[in-house]
């Protein structure tokens, strides 16, 4: 028997602007395979790519958290398989400066 694995890898992905100070940002992204037919079976944890002008990464840190749900209320952990039909996830993002 042979076992598929497909990969996807999602670009334009839209977030939403929930908080921002001088201090943090914080934003929601909703990853969903919908109207598809398919579903996640696990979701990897994000990679960081800092643009060329941005100080380096060690200057921040970035807390990202994965969630079944929109309220945030149903976490789990990336890159663990997910055994029920999902077919979105939203990923939030926590972005502090560093000394916070």
């Amino acid at each position: 028997m042979c076992k598929r694995i497909l990969l996807y890898g999602f670009q334009d992905i839209v977030t939403e602007y929930l908080e921002y100070s001088q201090d943090a940002a914080e934003f929601v992204t909703k990853v969903s395979l919908e109207n598809t037919g398919r579903r996640f079976t696990n979701v990897g944890t994000p990679k960081i790519t800092m643009p060329v002008w941005c100080p380096p990464y060690s200057d921040y840190i970035a807390k990202h958290e994965l969630f079944f749900d929109e309220g945030l209320t149903e976490q789990f952990d990336f890159s663990t398989d997910i055994f029920r039909p999902v077919q979105t996830v939203y990923v939030q993002t926590i972005l502090r400066t560093a000394g916070d």
